[in-house]
């Protein structure tokens, strides 16, 4: 497959693949011991997660599949493993831990904050890597 240039500047999310109603899970046979139930913005399902990075171009970066019981913030590391710039991520991406192994690397992420949540500043000077061609 083939992957889109590295720009500094990524978006990350992740989506929900059904395989099947959450009624029927116990009788489905085909992923049987593979999928998990897990839960998305809209709910309740059971089959896998499609976790994608993607660059301003729309090219993709990185992507990875996980079982549907995987909390969104476990691939992250792997998924951005080379990249330096800005990652833009929603909400479900929040933790400190995250942020400051991410913010070391040079990949600064940029989400938005919860109703409980203090604001924080972040440093937004242009002093990461940058490759021009």
């Amino acid at each position: 497959m083939l992957f889109g240039e590295e720009t500094g500047t990524y978006f990350m999310d992740a989506t929900a693949i059904k395989i099947c109603h959450n009624k029927r899970r116990y009788r489905n046979k085909t992923f049987a011991g593979l999928a998990k139930q897990g839960k998305s913005s809209m709910g309740f399902f059971y089959g896998f997660k499609l976790h994608l990075v993607i660059n301003e171009k729309v090219e993709f970066i990185a992507l990875k599949m996980t079982k549907g019981n995987v909390d969104d913030r476990v691939p992250v590391p792997d998924l951005t493993r080379d990249l330096t710039g800005f990652i833009y991520a929603d909400k479900g991406y929040i933790k400190q831990n995250l942020f400051v192994n991410l913010y070391g690397r040079g990949l600064k992420m940029v989400h938005g904050i919860k109703k409980n949540m203090p604001n924080k500043l972040m440093d937004l000077n242009l002093t990461t890597k940058t490759k021009y061609n």
